[in-house]
């Protein structure tokens, strides 16, 4: 299974906004393009372990949890805005 990776449509309730966005299950890395365009929104290889969970929140961030033990949010323009480790002893 090495080398393989997920692609999974996302779309916040409350808005028109629907991402497509991949990770690969073994390697670093997210990647969100906009479902209706094809128009990539954000690309990021800065990440030490493998993405596990993207979800929205409210008000239309994006946020994932990965491998790595960190927690990482997106602006709707796909630009980082935060980056947090968990408390010592605590995974996301």
């Amino acid at each position: 299974m090495r080398g393989q990776s997920a692609t999974i449509l996302l779309y916040h309730p409350g808005s028109p906004r629907r991402l497509r966005c991949r990770y690969h299950g073994f390697a670093p890395g997210l990647r969100a393009w906009d479902a209706h365009t094809g128009k990539k929104l954000l690309q990021d290889d800065a990440y030490a372990g493998p993405v596990r969970r993207v979800v929205f929140d409210r008000h239309d961030q994006l946020f994932s949890a990965a491998a790595d033990g960190k927690i990482r949010g997106y602006d709707g323009d796909g630009h980082r805005m935060l980056e947090r480790e968990p408390e010592p002893g605590l995974r996301p």
